[in-house]
C-alpha cells in the first residue's frame, strides 16, 4: 500500500513531536508522525535531569554556557552549532511552556534552576527529577489535539527510500542523493507500505540498546542512523557513546537500566566506594561534580581495582524532606527494591546513555541527503563535540526542531511526490521462523559492545568487536534476504550496522578525546612527539624542546625518551607517576611549553631494579595490570636491567618431571607462592605445599606478558639459570649424583631443608642445559642470567679451590648452552657472611669467572659498600645498589645526603668496571623518594638533594600549598638522615614486653626528634584545597610513624607503672595504648597502599576454588606475621603497618599482653612471661588460619582523620 504524507516525521520524543507541531501549524500539508511502539515510550520520557538555558541573567549569560560546552566537547564542538543551541534556548524553553510543559518553580514565580556536572551556573530546567516525561506529556497532548498530525503507532521504518530504490547505483560519491519517503512494516497486516513524503525527518533517537546495559528503552536500536547509512548519508562522531556514571545498580534492569540523574550529583551527592571511601579526589578537582566522562571512567577503574559491580552515590548527609521533594520518583523507585536513599547509599554502575554522533547535519538539520533532516539524539549537529554537556541535548532536539522546521516549510513547495517509486516486492521469501537466532546474536551484539568498545577501549579490543560484527553482519544479511522483515530482524541489522559505526569511527580516531578514552592513546597522548635518534653518541642521553605546540622528545632508544618524559612530567607538570597501578594519573589541563631545550645523559647505562625478596614481599600475587604499571614506571624512571624470575615453576616443573619426578613430587617441592623467592635462593623447601598447578599456567603466562613489555622499552630482562638447587627425590633417580643438604635457614625444620648438587658433578651441566633450552623456548633470552648460590646458607666446602671450582663450573655450564651467557650474581652473602667470606675466599670465588662475563651487585650500598673492601671486586664489573627496605617494612628511614655522596663517589672512585647503579629493595614500602632519587642519580643531571626535594614536593601538593615545600623540606632535613636497617618496625607491631623487643625483626628505634616529626605532620596538614593522591599518601604515612613513635612512650608509661605496682595507672596507660593502635589503624585504613584487605583479595584472586583461596589467604597471613613455621627467627620479619593487621592482629597480641599483665596485677602476682610466649605463639599461628575479610579501605578521608587525631594527641608533644 502508498501512502502519502507531505511531512513524513520518524520517531517521537521531543525532537519528532516538536517538529510536527510546528510544521503541522504551518498549513503546508499533512504530517505523519511514526511511532516505533506508542508515543509515550521514547528516551525523552528518560530524560530525568532537565533543560539547560541561560535565563537568570543576573549571574548567568551566553558566554558562560557557550564556554562550559566547549570545556565538555573537548573543544571539537562546532562553534556555530554551539551559538545557535545556546543563544535560541530560551525562544526554545518559551515554546514547550506554550506547549503545555510545567518546569518547577520558586515562590517568586521564577524558575528553580538546578546545577549539574560541567555547568558553571544554575541554569538547568527541571520539573522534580522526571523533566523528560514532563516534556513529554506536554507535546503528546498537543500532538494528538492537533488535526494536521496522523500518529501511527507500532509502525516500523524499514528503510529510507533514494534513487537507489529507483534501479540507480548509489554511492558514498554519487551527488544529489535525495530521498523520497520510507519503506514502513504496518503491525495489522505484517507488510511494508510504501510512505512518499516531500520532506522526511529522522527522529529516531540513540542506540543504547546496542550496549549490555543502557538507560535508553529498548526500541532505541540506532534505527534511523542505520537506515540513513546504507542510504549513503554521511554519519560522524559516533565513537563518542556517553556512558552516564549513574544508573541504578539492578541486575534485573538493564534495558532501560534506571537512570540517577545528574542533578543528584549537582545537589550534593558524593561517589563512594561500597565501604565509604571518597574515590574522586584522585581523578578531578571538580570531585563528583566533574563531567560525566571523567565520572564514569573513574567509577570504571574503581570498580576494576576493586572488583566490585557498583559504586554508591551518598545523599544521607542531606535533609531528607529536602531529598524526597527534589527526587520524589528516584526515592520510591529505590524504595522499591529495599534502598531508603536519605539513610543508605544509592548502588549506581555506569551504562550506556547518550550518543553524541550520529547522521551528519548542518544548522538546518539537513542531512548530506536532500530532502532528508535528522534532529535530536540520531543527529550529529557538531553541539556536543567529544562529549555532551549535561542537560543540552533536550534544547538541542527544541532548537534543532525549530530550525528544521523553518528551512523545510521554506522549501516544501519546491518538492513532489516521487510516483515512480516501487512498492516492497517480498515475493518468494520464507517467513521467518528462526526468532532464536535473531535473539541470540542480538545479545551477542550487546556483549561484543560492552566488552570491546565499551567505556575504556583499546585497538585490540575495537579489532576483535570488528572480525565478531563482520561475521554477524554476513550472517544475518545472508538470513535477512530469504524472509519476511519482522521488528526483530530489522532491528538486529541496524544494531550490527551501528555497532560496525561506532567500532569503525572508534578506531579511525587515534588519540583519546572526549568520550572516546583508548589506552593506546592515552590524554594529551597527540600533544607528545617522540624521536629516536640515530646519532654517533653511545651513552643513553635525551632531548625535550617544545615545537608548534607540542613537546617533542628525542632519545637514542625508548628508555631514554621514556626518562626523558618523567623528566617533563616531574619538573613541568608536577606530575608523579608511582609504581601503583591503583595511582592515577592527574595531568595538567594545558601542557606548560618548554622555554629552553633540555638535554640529559646518563652517567652510567645500566640500571638494575628488584631483588628477589620484592617478588614474594610486594608482588607475590600481582596481576597483568599491576604487571604493566610497574613495567612503565620502570621506563620512565630509566631501569634498563630488571629482575624478571616469574614463571620460573613451570619451566622446573617440566624438567624434573621429564627427569623422572612424578606430579606431586615436583609441586610438593616447591613453596608456598609468597615462599617462592627463598625456595629459589635454596633457603627452603616443601613449606605449604602443593603449589597448585593452575598457578603454574597462570605465572607462566604472566611472565610472557612481562617479558614482552620490558623488551619493548629496551630493557634486558635478568631470567634466572641453574643454582645448584635441586627436590632431594633426585638423589633416588640419581643415587649417584653428589648431592648435599644445605645448612638449616630461617629457624625452620629439618625437612624443609634445601638440596645443593656438586657443580663438578657432571649431572649440574645437564639440569643447567635442560633448564636453559627449556626456559628460551618458552621465555626467549637476553642472554643475562642470575645464579645465587649460597645465598644466607653455608658452602658445603669452604676450601678456596672448591669455590673457586664452584663458580668456575656454573659459568661453563652457561655457556656451554649460551656461548653469550652472562652472569649476574648478588653480594649479599659477602655481607651477610662476613666472617665466613674473607677477602681471600671472595677473590678465588669471582676470578675464577671470565673477565665481564661475572656482573656483581653490591647489594647494599646504602649501609655498606662491599666494593671498597675488596679492590672493586677484583677488576669483575659491578652494579652500585640502593637497598632500603627489608621485608616491607613501613618505617621512615634513608639518608638523601649519603646516597648522593656515595654515588658520587664510586662513579668517580669505583674504577673502569662500575657496570651502573641499581636499587634491590625487598619490598615497596614508604620511602620511594629514595628508590627515584638513586635512578634520577644515574643521569646527568645538576639538582642539589634541596633542589630535588623541593621538585618532589611539589609533585605531592607542594606547587598548590607552600606549607608542603616547608614540610618536605624539614623531612629532608630532619628526618631522613639514617640508612634502613634490618628488622625495623614502630613498637606496635612488635612482640609485646615490658622493656625493648624480642629478635631482631621490630627495632622501634629512631635517630630524631619524634617532636620534629609531629610538627612536619602539623605543616603537612596546614595545607588547604589539595587534590593529590600523594599528598594524602604522605598524609597518612607521616602520621602513622609519629604515632608509632608514640606507643613507645605510652608502653615506658604502662611498664612503670607495673613495676611500681600502680594498677590504676597500669590500667590508664593499656587503655590509651589500645585507643592508640586503633587509632592508627583507623589514619591507616583511609589509604588502599596501607591494606591488609588488598593484600588478602590479591591473594584469593589467585584462586580457581574455595579450597585454594584458604590455601593462597593463609600464605598471605602467614608471609607478613610468622612467616613459616611458629616462633622462629623470621617471626615478624616482614612486618608492615597495615589497617586491619594493625587492628586484628598487633592489637590482638597487645590485648593479649596487657590484659594478662593486669590481671596479674589484681592477683597480686607476677606477670608469667614464659606463659605469655606460649600463649602469643599461638594466637599468631591461629590468626594464620583465620578466614576474615579486611575492608580495601574506610572510605574516610585521610586528611580529615588526620585532623582529628592531631588534635587529639597534641598534648602529648608538648
Amino acid at each position: 500500500m502508498i501512502r502519502k504524507f507531505d511531512f513524513l516525521v520518524i520517531g517521537s520524543g521531543v525532537a519528532g513531536m516538536s517538529y510536527a507541531l510546528q510544521v503541522a501549524a504551518s498549513g503546508k500539508g499533512k504530517v505523519a508522525l511514526v511511532c516505533k511502539t506508542t508515543i509515550e515510550e521514547a528516551n525523552t520520557a528518560k530524560a530525568q535531569g532537565g533543560v539547560a538555558s541561560v535565563t537568570n541573567l543576573k549571574v548567568d549569560n551566553f558566554e558562560k554556557h557557550i564556554k562550559d560546552t566547549l570545556i565538555a566537547g573537548d573543544y571539537i564542538s562546532d562553534l556555530r552549532a554551539v551559538e545557535q543551541v545556546v543563544k535560541n534556548a530560551p525562544a526554545g524553553i518559551e515554546r514547550l511552556v506554550k506547549w503545555g510543559v510545567n518546569f518547577d518553580k520558586k515562590d517568586d514565580g521564577s524558575f528553580d534552576l538546578h546545577r549539574e556536572g560541567g555547568h558553571s551556573e544554575f541554569r538547568i530546567l527541571h520539573h522534580a527529577d522526571d523533566t523528560g516525561f514532563e516534556i513529554q506529556r506536554g507535546l503528546i497532548e498537543a500532538v494528538r489535539h492537533h488535526p494536521n498530525i496522523t500518529v501511527l503507532e507500532n509502525h516500523l521504518a524499514v528503510e529510507i527510500i533514494t534513487q537507489h530504490h529507483l534501479g540507480i547505483e548509489v554511492t558514498r560519491r554519487t551527488p544529489d542523493i535525495e530521498c523520497y519517503g520510507a519503506y514502513v512494516l504496518d503491525p495489522d497486516t505484517q507488510k511494508i507500505d510504501t510512505f512518499l513524503s516531500r520532506v522526511t525527518v529522522l527522529c529516531t533517537g540513540g542506540c543504547g540498546a546496542v550496549y549490555a546495559t543502557t538507560t535508553n528503552p529498548d526500541i532505541a536500536t540506532g534505527d534511523g542512523i542505520a537506515m540513513a547509512y546504507r542510504a549513503k548519508a554521511t554519519v560522524e562522531g559516533m565513537e563518542f557513546i556517553q556512558f552516564h556514571p549513574t544508573a541504578l545498580y539492578n541486575s534485573r534492569e538493564k534495558h532501560p537500566a534506571y537512570l540517577i540523574t545528574e542533578a543528584m550529583r549537582g545537589y550534593g551527592g558524593i561517589l563512594r566506594l561500597p565501604n565509604g571511601e571518597e574515590f574522586m579526589q584522585k581523578y578531578d578537582k571538580r570531585l563528583s561534580l566533574a563531567p560525566r566522562d571523567i565520572v564514569a571512567r573513574a567509577i570504571d577503574k574503581e570498580m576494576k581495582i576493586h572488583g566490585l559491580d557498583h559504586v554508591c552515590l551518598d545523599v544521607t548527609h542531606k535533609d531528607p524532606e529536602e531529598t524526597k521533594h527534589h527526587f520524589p520518583n528516584i526515592y520510591q523507585k529505590c524504595l522499591s527494591i529495599g534502598i531508603d536513599i536519605t539513610k543508605q547509599y544509592i548502588p549506581v554502575v555506569p551504562c550506556a546513555h547518550y550518543l553524541c554522533g550520529g547522521i551528519k547535519v548542518d544548522l538546518n538539520a539537513c542531512s548530506s541527503i536532500h530532502r532528508l533532516y535528522a534532529v535530536g539524539e540520531c543527529s550529529c549537529t557538531g553541539l556536543h563535540g567529544g562529549n555532551r554537556l549535561a542537560s543540552n541535548s533536550l534544547i538541542e532536539a527544541v532548537v534543532y526542531a525549530d530550525t528544521a522546521a523553518k528551512h523545510s516549510i521554506e522549501h516544501i513547495d519546491e518538492y513532489t511526490f516521487n510516483e515512480a517509486v516501487p512498492e516492497w516486492n517480498d515475493e518468494g521469501t520464507l517467513t521467518n521462523e528462526e526468532k532464536i537466532l535473531i535473539a541470540q546474536d542480538a545479545k551477542e551484539v550487546e556483549q561484543v559492545m560492552s566488552a570491546y568498545v565499551g567505556i575504556v577501549r583499546s585497538d585490540l579490543r575495537l579489532k576483535r568487536a570488528w572480525t565478531r560484527l563482520d561475521l554477524m553482519y554476513e550472517e544475518t544479511e545472508e538470513l535477512y534476504k530469504h524472509v519476511k522483515p519482522t521488528r526483530d530482524i530489522c532491528e538486529l541489522r541496524n544494531m550490527i550496522n551501528v555497532g560496525y559505526l561506532i567500532t569503525r569511527q572508534a578506531l579511525e580516531r587515534k588519540e583519546s578525546r572526549g568520550l572516546h578514552y583508548t589506552i593506546d592513546y592515552p590524554k594529551h597522548a597527540s600533544s607528545f612527539q617522540f624521536e629516536l635518534l640515530e646519532d654517533s653518541l653511545e651513552t643513553d642521553h635525551f632531548t625535550l624542546t617544545s615545537q608548534s605546540g607540542k613537546i617533542h622528545i628525542q632519545g637514542n632508544n625508548y628508555n631514554s625518551m621514556a626518562v626523558g618524559l618523567n623528566y617533563y612530567l616531574k619538573n613541568y607538570c608536577h606530575t608523579h607517576v608511582s609504581w601503583y597501578a591503583s595511582d592515577s594519573i592527574v595531568m595538567p589541563e594545558e601542557l606548560p611549553m618548554l622555554d629552553k631545550t633540555v638535554s640529559c645523559q646518563a652517567t652510567c647505562d645500566n640500571r638494575f631494579f628488584l631483588n628477589y625478596c620484592t617478588f614474594g614481599y610486594t608482588m607475590a600475587y600481582w596481576k597483568w595490570q599491576d604487571w604493566e604499571r610497574l613495567i612503565d614506571w620502570m621506563a620512565l624512571n630509566g631501569v634498563t636491567m630488571p629482575l624478571a624470575i616469574t614463571g620460573q615453576e613451570s619451566i622446573w616443573y617440566k624438567v624434573w618431571t621429564e627427569m623422572g619426578l612424578s606430579d606431586e613430587e615436583v609441586r610438593t617441592y616447591f613453596t608456598g607462592p609468597a615462599q617462592l623467592p627463598w625456595h629459589r635462593m635454596s633457603n627452603v623447601d616443601y613449606w605449604q605445599s602443593p603449589l597448585p598447578k593452575d598457578w603454574l599456567v597462570q605465572q607462566e603466562a604472566l611472565q610472557k606478558q612481562i617479558l614482552a613489555r620490558e623488551r619493548e622499552f629496551n630493557m634486558t630482562p635478568v631470567l634466572p639459570a641453574f643454582a645448584g638447587h635441586v627436590p632431594a627425590e633426585l638423589k633416588k633417580i640419581y643415587p649417584e649424583a653428589k648431592i648435599y643438604t644445605m645448612s638449616q635457614w630461617g629457624g625452620f625444620d629439618e625437612k624443609y631443608r634445601s638440596h645443593f648438587i656438586d657443580p663438578m658433578d657432571s649431572l649440574y651441566g645437564v639440569i643447567q642445559k635442560r633448564f636453559l633450552e627449556e626456559q628460551t623456548k618458552i621465555y626467549g633470552t637476553d642472554h643475562i642470567y642470575g645464579i645465587d648460590p649460597f645465598n644466607e646458607v653455608d658452602s658445603p666446602n669452604w676450601n678456596e679451590e672448591f669455590l673457586s671450582n664452584v663458580s668456575k663450573k656454573i659459568y661453563e655450564s652457561l655457556s656451554n648452552v649460551d656461548p653469550e651467557a652472562k652472569w649476574l650474581q648478588m653480594t649479599w652473602m659477602f655481607y651477610h657472611a662476613k666472617e665466613k667470606w674473607t677477602p681471600s675466599r671472595i677473590k678465588a670465588f669471582l676470578r675464577a669467572v671470565p673477565q665481564d662475563k661475572l656482573i656483581l651487585l653490591d647489594y647494599y650500598c646504602d649501609h655498606t659498600e662491599i666494593w671498597k673492601n675488596i679492590e672493586s671486586y677484583y677488576g669483575q664489573p659491578y652494579i652500585w645498589c640502593y637497598l632500603g627496605n627489608f621485608g616491607g617494612n613501613t618505617m621512615m628511614v634513608g639518608d638523601l645526603n649519603d646516597t648522593d655522596m656515595k654515588i658520587n663517589r664510586v662513579l668517580a672512585e669505583g674504577g673502569d668496571n662500575v657496570y651502573g647503579l641499581g636499587v634491590t629493595l625487598e619490598a615497596f614500602d614508604v620511602n620511594p623518594l629514595m628508590y627515584e632519587f638513586v635512578f634520577d642519580k644515574a643521569w646527568n643531571q645538576t639538582q642539589s638533594t634541596d633542589e630535588w626535594i623541593e621538585m618532589w614536593a611539589k609533585c605531592r601538593g607542594g606547587q598548590k600549598d607552600k606549607n608542603i615545600l616547608k614540610a618536605w623540606k624539614d623531612l629532608h632535613e630532619k628526618i631522613y638522615m639514617t640508612p634502613a636497617l634490618c628488622g625495623q618496625a614502630v613498637l606496635i607491631n612488635a612482640r609485646p614486653q615490658f622493656e625493648g623487643v624480642q629478635g631482631w625483626n621490630t627495632y622501634p628505634d629512631y635517630k630524631y626528634d619524634n617532636k620534629d616529626l609531629w610538627a612536619i605532620w602539623g605543616e603537612l596538614l596546614q595545607a588547604t584545597d589539595v587534590v593529590n593522591q600523594d599528598y594524602d599518601f604522605d598524609v597518612v604515612n607521616v602520621g602513622r610513624q609519629v604515632l608509632g613513635n608514640l606507643f613507645s612512650d605510652y608502653r615506658s608509661q604502662f611498664t612503670a607503672c607495673y613495676k611500681r605496682k600502680d594498677l590504676s595507672g597500669a590500667e590508664q596507660w593499656a587503655k590509651r595504648m589500645d585507643d592508640l593502635i586503633l587509632d592508627v589503624d583507623r589514619l591507616l585504613s583511609c589509604s588502599p597502599l596501607f591494606s591488609m584487605g588488598k593484600w588478602i583479595k590479591d591473594a584469593k584472586d589467585c584462586a580457581a576454588s574455595e579450597d585454594e583461596k584458604n590455601y593462597y589467604e593463609e600464605n598471605a597471613r602467614g608471609i607478613v606475621t610468622i612467616w613459616g613455621q611458629k616462633d622462629t627467627q623470621l617471626n615478624d620479619y616482614a612486618n608492615r603497618g597495615w589497617a586491619g593487621l594493625t587492628k586484628s592482629f598487633y592489637r590482638g597480641r597487645w590485648k593479649l599482653f596487657t590484659d594478662g599483665v593486669l590481671a596479674a596485677m589484681k592477683a597480686n602476682r607476677s606477670f608469667d612471661e614464659k606463659k605469655f610466649h606460649k600463649d602469643v605463639t599461638e594466637f599468631e599461628y591461629q590468626w594464620t588460619l583465620q578466614h576474615e575479610d579486611f575492608p580495601i579501605s574506610s572510605g574516610e578521608s585521610a586528611v580529615k582523620v588526620a585532623n582529628e587525631l592531631w588534635n587529639k594527641y597534641q598534648n602529648d608533644f608538648r
